[in-house]
Protein backbone atom coordinates (compact mmCIF):
# COMPACT_ATOMS: atom_id res chain seq x y z
CA UNK A 1 0.00 0.00 0.00
CA UNK A 2 2.89 2.50 0.52
CA UNK A 3 3.81 2.04 -2.76
CA UNK A 4 0.61 3.14 -4.84
CA UNK A 5 0.57 6.55 -5.47
CA UNK A 6 -2.67 7.36 -3.22
CA UNK A 7 -3.83 5.31 0.03
CA UNK A 8 -7.22 4.34 -0.04
CA UNK A 9 -8.96 5.43 3.16
CA UNK A 10 -10.41 2.12 3.63
CA UNK A 11 -7.48 0.49 4.14
CA UNK A 12 -6.26 -1.34 7.49
CA UNK A 13 -3.80 -3.59 8.21
CA UNK A 14 -5.93 -4.94 10.87
CA UNK A 15 -8.20 -6.43 8.19
CA UNK A 16 -5.43 -9.08 7.67
CA UNK A 17 -7.26 -11.00 10.40
CA UNK A 18 -10.34 -11.39 8.44
CA UNK A 19 -8.92 -13.49 6.07
CA UNK A 20 -5.98 -15.14 8.22
CA UNK A 21 -8.38 -15.91 10.84
CA UNK A 22 -11.19 -17.50 9.48
CA UNK A 23 -12.03 -19.13 13.40
CA UNK A 24 -12.61 -15.84 15.15
CA UNK A 25 -10.35 -16.44 17.94
CA UNK A 26 -6.88 -15.65 16.75
CA UNK A 27 -4.96 -19.05 17.18
CA UNK A 28 -4.62 -20.92 14.12
CA UNK A 29 -3.84 -17.89 11.26
CA UNK A 30 -4.99 -20.17 7.88
CA UNK A 31 -5.90 -23.06 10.55
CA UNK A 32 -2.31 -23.56 11.86
CA UNK A 33 -1.29 -23.64 14.90
CA UNK A 34 0.93 -20.48 15.94
CA UNK A 35 1.36 -20.93 20.18
CA UNK A 36 3.55 -17.60 20.21
CA UNK A 37 0.94 -15.56 18.51
CA UNK A 38 3.67 -14.41 15.73
CA UNK A 39 0.81 -13.90 13.20
CA UNK A 40 -1.35 -11.69 15.58
CA UNK A 41 1.28 -9.38 16.47
CA UNK A 42 2.65 -9.34 12.97
CA UNK A 43 -1.00 -7.55 11.67
CA UNK A 44 -0.91 -5.57 15.26
CA UNK A 45 2.04 -4.12 14.63
CA UNK A 46 1.69 -3.66 11.01
CA UNK A 47 -1.72 -1.81 12.45
CA UNK A 48 0.78 0.91 14.55
CA UNK A 49 2.70 1.77 12.70
CA UNK A 50 0.14 2.42 9.76
CA UNK A 51 -1.61 4.35 11.91
CA UNK A 52 1.68 6.87 12.45
CA UNK A 53 2.60 6.34 8.99
CA UNK A 54 3.04 10.05 8.25
CA UNK A 55 5.10 10.60 11.55
CA UNK A 56 6.95 8.14 10.97
CA UNK A 57 7.56 8.71 6.80
CA UNK A 58 6.87 5.10 6.31
CA UNK A 59 6.54 6.08 2.48
CA UNK A 60 10.33 6.50 2.27
CA UNK A 61 11.49 2.94 3.26
CA UNK A 62 11.86 0.41 1.01
CA UNK A 63 13.01 -2.88 2.58
CA UNK A 64 11.03 -3.80 6.09
CA UNK A 65 11.88 -6.92 8.53
CA UNK A 66 9.98 -8.16 11.29
CA UNK A 67 11.05 -9.84 14.29
CA UNK A 68 8.69 -12.05 15.61
CA UNK A 69 9.34 -9.70 19.38
CA UNK A 70 7.39 -7.16 17.60
CA UNK A 71 10.19 -4.94 16.28
CA UNK A 72 9.90 -4.05 12.69
CA UNK A 73 12.95 -2.26 11.37
CA UNK A 74 13.40 -0.80 7.30
CA UNK A 75 16.14 0.93 5.16
CA UNK A 76 15.52 3.23 2.39
CA UNK A 77 17.24 1.38 -0.29
CA UNK A 78 19.25 -1.60 -0.47
CA UNK A 79 22.66 0.46 -0.70
CA UNK A 80 22.01 1.38 3.09
CA UNK A 81 23.87 -0.74 5.64
CA UNK A 82 22.26 -0.24 8.49
CA UNK A 83 19.08 -0.91 9.50
CA UNK A 84 16.57 1.56 10.99
CA UNK A 85 14.27 1.00 14.11
CA UNK A 86 11.00 2.06 12.97
CA UNK A 87 8.44 -0.32 15.80
CA UNK A 88 9.38 -1.25 18.98
CA UNK A 89 8.53 -1.70 22.62
CA UNK A 90 10.40 -0.60 26.31
CA UNK A 91 11.76 -3.40 27.34
CA UNK A 92 13.37 -1.48 30.93
CA UNK A 93 13.22 -4.01 33.86
CA UNK A 94 13.98 -2.44 37.31
CA UNK A 95 13.65 -4.83 39.78
CA UNK A 96 12.03 -7.56 37.44
CA UNK A 97 9.17 -4.64 36.67
CA UNK A 98 8.84 -3.69 32.64
CA UNK A 99 7.72 -0.33 31.83
CA UNK A 100 6.60 -2.19 29.23
CA UNK A 101 5.15 1.07 26.85
CA UNK A 102 4.52 0.28 23.53
CA UNK A 103 4.06 1.39 21.02
CA UNK A 104 7.07 3.26 20.23
CA UNK A 105 7.28 4.57 16.84
CA UNK A 106 10.04 6.40 15.04
CA UNK A 107 8.32 10.23 14.41
CA UNK A 108 6.56 9.87 17.77
CA UNK A 109 9.70 8.78 19.72
CA UNK A 110 13.13 9.89 19.08
CA UNK A 111 16.10 8.21 18.33
CA UNK A 112 19.00 7.35 20.32
CA UNK A 113 22.43 9.05 18.60
CA UNK A 114 24.44 6.49 20.66
CA UNK A 115 22.40 2.92 20.42
CA UNK A 116 19.36 3.77 17.57
CA UNK A 117 16.67 2.29 19.26
CA UNK A 118 13.50 4.27 20.13
CA UNK A 119 13.78 6.25 23.15
CA UNK A 120 10.82 5.47 25.44
CA UNK A 121 8.44 8.96 26.60
CA UNK A 122 7.37 7.26 30.11
CA UNK A 123 11.02 6.82 30.94
CA UNK A 124 13.80 7.20 28.75
CA UNK A 125 14.85 3.91 27.75
CA UNK A 126 16.57 2.89 24.69
CA UNK A 127 18.51 0.01 25.79
CA UNK A 128 19.62 -0.27 29.19
CA UNK A 129 23.10 -0.38 29.19
CA UNK A 130 23.84 1.80 26.34
CA UNK A 131 25.76 4.74 27.54
CA UNK A 132 23.47 7.24 26.35
CA UNK A 133 21.21 6.28 28.20
CA UNK A 134 23.52 6.47 31.26
CA UNK A 135 24.04 9.80 30.49
CA UNK A 136 20.26 11.20 30.01
CA UNK A 137 19.63 9.19 33.66
CA UNK A 138 22.29 11.20 35.11
CA UNK A 139 20.99 14.92 33.30
CA UNK A 140 17.48 13.93 34.80
CA UNK A 141 18.96 13.27 38.83
CA UNK A 142 20.75 16.36 38.12
CA UNK A 143 17.49 18.31 37.05
CA UNK A 144 15.57 16.91 39.96
CA UNK A 145 17.88 18.01 42.84
CA UNK A 146 16.55 20.96 44.67
CA UNK A 147 18.50 24.05 44.99
CA UNK A 148 18.16 24.94 48.57
CA UNK A 149 18.25 28.60 48.75
CA UNK A 150 16.88 30.87 45.84
CA UNK A 151 19.67 32.07 43.04
CA UNK A 152 19.65 35.61 43.47
CA UNK A 153 21.67 38.21 41.22
CA UNK A 154 24.84 39.06 42.44
CA UNK A 155 23.18 42.77 42.69
CA UNK A 156 19.84 41.56 44.65
CA UNK A 157 20.34 42.56 48.54
CA UNK A 158 17.41 42.18 49.81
Amino acid sequence: MLSTERFDNEYSPAKYKEILYSDGINKHPLKIYDPLGTINDFCDSLQSIWDDRVQAKLDEFKIFEFDGRGLLSGKRSRQDRDKIRLLAYCGYSKDGLSCGCAPLVIGNNDTCMSCSCLICKKCDCCFVNCPGYKSRLEIKKLNQKKIPYPIRKVNDRA
